[in-house]
């Protein structure tokens, strides 16, 4: 168990990860390996999460209303379960694994191959930029 007093940023290598920010503040993760993410939840501010392995949702992951990146630096996201709700989401990746399940008022994705499914319960205002993404409409 990992435990951060001190409001500065630390150095840590993790495989899983769990964060619970009731808080304002904007949390930061910059992981040099595969990341899997449990709940994530940081209601009062910005959620920015990279690493240089594949990046798997197993949990809802949420910003509130504030902006969220994910980047998987070139790997795969890969979603086994769970939501993610933010103001404004940025997703970068090689590939998107399974359909994304979101509740966002604006998207931004890149990636290189493979397809892209989005569920999107939210009231979702702008998609800025979707590529290496075929649109049917």
């Amino acid at each position: 168990m990992l435990f951060l007093l001190k409001r500065q940023p630390a150095l840590v290598t993790v495989s899983t990860l769990t964060i619970d920010n009731s808080g304002a503040g904007t949390v930061i993760v910059d992981e040099q390996g595969t990341l899997t993410m449990n709940t994530i939840s940081n209601p009062g501010g910005v959620v920015d999460i990279e690493s240089t392995g594949d990046l798997t949702q197993n949990g809802n992951v949420s910003s509130g209303t504030n902006t969220m990146t994910l980047d998987a630096n070139g790997n795969n996201f890969i979603r086994t379960s769970g939501t993610i709700t933010s103001g404004s989401l940025t997703l970068i990746a090689n590939q998107v694994t399974n359909p994304l399940v979101t509740s966002l008022g604006g998207l931004t994705v890149n990636r290189s191959t493979g397809t892209l499914t989005v569920t999107n319960t939210g009231a979702l205002m702008t998609i800025n930029s979707i590529t290496g993404v075929d649109l049917d409409h």
